[in-house]
C-alpha cells in the first residue's frame, strides 16, 4: 500500500509539474512564489530573474539570476548572488496546496561576509534571525505541516569578506558549503574551501575545513555551539604572506586544528599548530625541523577578553 501511495504520489506531481510546464504564463509567475517560499525560511528578502520547470533527476526548478539581500544595517550589496540555482521541492507541500523548498543548490555563487562597525557579522544576524522562524527541521516527517528549512548548499562559491563598507583582499575560493536544520532546536554547517588574497598569486595556502553545530536559545550570545576547524597542507611562506602581505622567508608544511565549544560569551578554544621540515629558504641541510604547539583558553566575544591563556610546545 505505502509503494502504491508512493507511485500515485509521484504521478500527481509529475503530471502537475508537466500541467505548469506546458502552461508557460504560469510558469513565469512561479518565480515570486519560489522567492516567497525562500525567503520566509531565510528571513531575506530573494528575487529571480528566471525560473524553469525541470522533472529529472528529481522535480524542481532551474532558477536563473538569485539574489539574497542582506539587511541593510551591514550591506547594501547582497548577501548571496548565484546566477545557476537548482531547486528541488518538497512534492508532499504540493498535495497540501503550498509550494516549499526542499533543497537550495547554488554553483559558483559570490557570498559577501560583513562585518558592522558594532562588531557584529550578518551571518551571525541571519542565523540568529531563522532561529526564531517556526520551521520545521530540514528532514521533517510527512505529518509535519510546518514549513521546513531548506537544505542549502554551494559549490565552487567565492566567500568575500567587508569591514563595513570597506571590501578586504581576503576571501575563501573553490568553497564547498552548506547549512540545514538538523532537529528542532539545533543547526548544523559544514564548509570546505582555499584562502586566498586578491593582491597577490598565492598558490599553496591549503584547505580549510569546518564543521559546525549550534542550539536555539533566547539570543546569540546564549547559543550554545561546537566548531571544528582544520587548515592543511598550506606553506608557510604563502600563509605568511596571506596574512601580513610578505613572505618572511619561512618555510615548511603547516597543519592547524582548532575548535570552539560553549556559548560566544564562554567560549572554550582549543588549537594545536605543527610545522613540517621548518627552514630559512636561504638555508639549506638544516635537517628536518618539527615545531608544535597546543594553546586553549576562553574567549569572551560580546567584550573580546581572552583568559586562561596556557600554551605548550613540546621539545
Amino acid at each position: 500500500m505505502k509503494l502504491l501511495r508512493s507511485r500515485r504520489e509521484l504521478a500527481a506531481l509529475a503530471a502537475l509539474l508537466l500541467i505548469l510546464f506546458l502552461f508557460r504564463p504560469g510558469v513565469y509567475r512561479l518565480h515570486y512564489r519560489i522567492a516567497g517560499s525562500i525567503g520566509s525560511a531565510l528571513g531575506r528578502k530573494v528575487a529571480i530573474d528566471n525560473v524553469r520547470v525541470h522533472l529529472l533527476p528529481r522535480p524542481g526548478f532551474d532558477l536563473e539570476g538569485l539574489v539574497i539581500s542582506d539587511d541593510p544595517a551591514f550591506s547594501a550589496e547582497p548577501m548571496i548572488r548565484a546566477q545557476d540555482v537548482s531547486a528541488a521541492i518538497r512534492f508532499r507541500s504540493l498535495l497540501r496546496g503550498r509550494l516549499e523548498i526542499a533543497t537550495l543548490s547554488a554553483s559558483e555563487p559570490s557570498i559577501n561576509l560583513v562585518r558592522n562597525e558594532q562588531g557584529r557579522w550578518n551571518l551571525a544576524s541571519l542565523l540568529e534571525r531563522s532561529a526564531h522562524i517556526p520551521a520545521a527541521p530540514t528532514a521533517k516527517p510527512a505529518s509535519e505541516r510546518r514549513p521546513a528549512f531548506p537544505y542549502l548548499e554551494a559549490t565552487h562559491a567565492r566567500i568575500n569578506f567587508k569591514l563595513g563598507q570597506e571590501k578586504k583582499s581576503w576571501a575563501l575560493t573553490d568553497a564547498d558549503v552548506a547549512l540545514w536544520q538538523d532537529s528542532e532546536n539545533s543547526w548544523g554547517a559544514r564548509m570546505k574551501a582555499q584562502p586566498v588574497r586578491t593582491d597577490f598569486n598565492l598558490t599553496d595556502t591549503g584547505l580549510i575545513q569546518l564543521n559546525a553545530t549550534w542550539q536555539r536559545a533566547s539570543s546569540l550570545a546564549e547559543t550554545p555551539v561546537q566548531v571544528a576547524l582544520q587548515w592543511q597542507k598550506g606553506q608557510l611562506g604563502q600563509i605568511t604572506k596571506l596574512f601580513s602581505g610578505r613572505d618572511r622567508g619561512w618555510r615548511g608544511s603547516v597543519s592547524i586544528g582548532a575548535s570552539l565549544s560553549g556559548t560566544p560569551k564562554a567560549l572554550l578554544v582549543k588549537s594545536q599548530v605543527q610545522i613540517e621540515d621548518f627552514h630559512r629558504y636561504d638555508i639549506l641541510g638544516a635537517g628536518n625541523v618539527r615545531l608544535s604547539t597546543v594553546c586553549s583558553g576562553r574567549y569572551n566575544t560580546v567584550d573580546r577578553t581572552l583568559e586562561d591563556l596556557a600554551c605548550e610546545s613540546p621539545v
